[in-house]
C-alpha cells in the first residue's frame, strides 16, 4: 500500500519489511528437490526439467530481494524504494509464469 500510495510511506516499517522479505526469500526452495515432482503440485514439471534455468529464477530473486533490503534501509521516500520494489515484483512474475501452474 506505501508503494501504491495508499497509505504514508514509513521508512522503517518498509525497511522491517524489506528484511523479512530478503530472509524469506530463501525459504521456498528446500520445497523442490531432485524427485519431488511426483504427486500433486502448483510446480510446473520444468522446475524439475530445467534446474538450471529455476536456479537462475531462485538466485535473481534472492537478490532482487536482497537489493530491495538494501534500498529500503537507505530511503528517504517511497520514490526511493520504487525501482527496488518493481524490480522484486517483476522477478516473482517471471518465476510464476515460468515455473508455477496457472
Amino acid at each position: 500500500d506505501m508503494v501504491k500510495g495508499k497509505t504514508a510511506y514509513d521508512q522503517a516499517a518498509f525497511a522491517k519489511l524489506a528484511v523479512k522479505m530478503e530472509q524469506l526469500s530463501k525459504q521456498p526452495w528446500q520445497h523442490f528437490p531432485a524427485g519431488s515432482d511426483k504427486g500433486k503440485s502448483e510446480a510446473q514439471p520444468a522446475v524439475w526439467t530445467k534446474p538450471a534455468e529455476f536456479k537462475k529464477e531462485i538466485d535473481t530473486f534472492e537478490g532482487r530481494a536482497a537489493e530491495l533490503a538494501k534500498a529500503a534501509a537507505a530511503a528517504k521516500t517511497v520514490a526511493d524504494v520504487k525501482p527496488a520494489f518493481g524490480a522484486a515484483g517483476q522477478s516473482c512474475k517471471s518465476c510464476h509464469d515460468g515455473f508455477k501452474k496457472s
